[in-house]
């Protein structure tokens, strides 16, 4: 198949545009683990020629291969050979990487290719598509975001379709079909936790509840104070940032509690407050802001009762 170069003033449009692609891959150069470049030290993403984030069937963008050469017919499996010596070294340099919902394709710097090839990646079926032309001195990056879903980690595809342009513009195409790893993450954080007895547990003077908790990531914590009854109390120490947290199963429990009124026992009769329960419930999925609400009976009185509130928070982790 044989196709027509473009015009100056596409070229100039491009180029515009690839200037935004190009400083988000430097944003991401690092994050998703591709070797430092010689120079500063500071890896560097090549200047995209174009970037969309979608493509219409039979349309053809600069540097995108067009029908029926390009990502339509990518082989079901990785295929480093391609028609000719500087598609098939640009095919076998191809490396894909991710985190979160974010997948990179990486090319390594250094190819020596004769000729010029575009570099163009389509993330998902209908997805977002990201093109630029290979970098000798600095190799390329391309990057591209999945639909979070509900959370759930899944394998999904990317083609790469490549286009060798010789000095007359004539193009010959060659496409790869890579798959990708899309595991959303979270940065999960729990507010203080609010305690208030709903009932005296001390005949005499002030409550001095004992309370301990397991954290999502199985960890444990506990707080002992005294407070009257029906005054809520603030533990700071149940508030904190569990960073990286994914849907899997039985991870990132939703947090258990247990506590006793600690009444002085001067004969040693009194028994060791119990461990937290194990996790019956998940923190995830749960991408919104949501407030847990929960009665807890101590181990030691079932009359003595008390009333604890949090608020969990997701934020989704995107390296841009």
């Amino acid at each position: 198949m044989r196709v027509v170069g473009r015009d100056r003033r596409t070229s100039v449009l491009a180029t515009v545009t690839g200037v935004a692609v190009a400083v988000a891959g430097v944003l991401l150069f690092t994050r998703f683990g591709l070797p430092p470049t010689p120079g500063d030290g500071r890896p560097k993403a090549a200047a995209a020629t174009a970037s969309a984030s979608t493509a219409k069937p039979g349309v053809r963008g600069p540097g995108i291969p067009p029908a029926p050469g390009g990502s339509q017919n990518a082989p079901p499996d990785l295929n480093p050979s391609g028609p000719t010596a500087n598609l098939t070294r640009v095919a076998n340099a191809l490396r894909v990487s991710s985190s979160s919902i974010q997948v990179a394709v990486f090319v390594a710097a250094g190819l020596n290719l004769t000729a010029r090839v575009d570099i163009s990646a389509l993330f998902g079926v209908q997805g977002q598509r990201v093109t630029q032309t290979y970098d000798n001195a600095r190799g390329n990056v391309l990057v591209g975001t999945y639909p979070e879903r509900n959370g759930e980690r899944r394998f999904e595809e990317v083609i790469v379709s490549l286009l060798e342009l010789d000095a007359n513009g004539n193009g010959t195409p060659h496409a790869v079909r890579l798959r990708a790893e899309v595991k959303p993450l979270y940065d999960v954080t729990l507010s203080p936790l609010t305690f208030t007895l709903t009932s005296d547990c001390d005949e005499a003077g002030d409550n001095e509840p004992r309370i301990a908790w397991r954290n999502p990531d199985n960890t444990t914590g506990h707080a002992s104070f005294s407070v009257p009854y029906g005054e809520p109390y603030t533990i700071a120490a149940f508030g904190k940032t569990f960073a990286g947290a994914a849907q899997e199963p039985n991870a990132w429990g939703l947090p258990t509690f247990s506590f006793r009124e600690d009444d002085p026992d001067p004969f040693g009769f009194s028994k060791p407050l119990r461990p937290p329960p194990a996790f019956s419930e998940y923190l995830l999925p749960g991408t919104t802001t949501r407030t847990v609400k929960k009665l807890i009976v101590a181990q030691n009185d079932s009359f003595c009762q008390a009333n604890i509130q949090y608020t969990i928070t997701y934020q989704l982790r995107l390296y841009r």
